[in-house]
């Protein structure tokens, strides 16, 4: 699956759940075209739909994959996300420290849908969801459960990575017999 993680997908699964009835446009693995190759490729991307703002920016940050260097770079990157007028929530996997006011933290391999309730809870008091579309994010946080399973485990698919949850039969059909 590269360097996409298959926790990353879920999250963004749920997310686009959640934000398409609040009126944005999802896109995973974006590329920001007027930004540099290494700032404006970012994990999740939602603009509004009337293309009025220029969007939120949502960066998973595993801990697995972050050491000090990549946390300077994560700095870099969100510092100039903002100063282009993107709104920059990052998730951060414990032990990172967040880079911002905005950051959520969360325990590593946190289940995706409290991940993503704290991500949204985290909107809600930036204020960057528009008024009348706010009870949406309210019922999806009291709903306590994943909205998006059959989204994010074909995404993982499609990127050719597996959800145990999902493909033990694949899996095992694709494991050669033992002698």
């Amino acid at each position: 699956m590269g360097s996409t993680s298959a926790l990353e997908i879920r999250n963004y699964a749920e997310l686009s759940h959640v934000l398409k009835d609040c009126d944005f446009v999802p896109e995973h693995g974006a590329r920001i075209p007027h930004l540099s190759r290494s700032i404006g490729a970012v994990d999740m991307l939602f603009r509004d739909r009337d293309g009025s703002q220029p969007g939120i920016v949502v960066e998973f940050d595993g801990a697995w994959w972050h050491d000090n260097e990549k946390n300077r770079s994560d700095t870099q990157k969100t510092d100039a996300l903002i100063d282009a007028g993107f709104g920059v929530i990052r998730i951060r996997e414990s032990p990172l420290p967040p880079v911002t006011a905005s950051d959520v933290s969360v325990p590593k391999n946190q289940d995706a849908h409290l991940t993503s309730a704290a991500v949204l809870t985290r909107m809600l008091d930036l204020d960057w969801i528009p008024r009348g579309r706010r009870d949406h994010i309210i019922q999806y946080c009291a709903l306590g459960t994943a909205q998006a399973v059959a989204e994010a485990s074909a995404m993982i698919h499609r990127r050719g990575g597996y959800d145990l949850a999902t493909s033990a039969t694949e899996i095992r059909s694709r494991r050669s017999p033992s002698p």
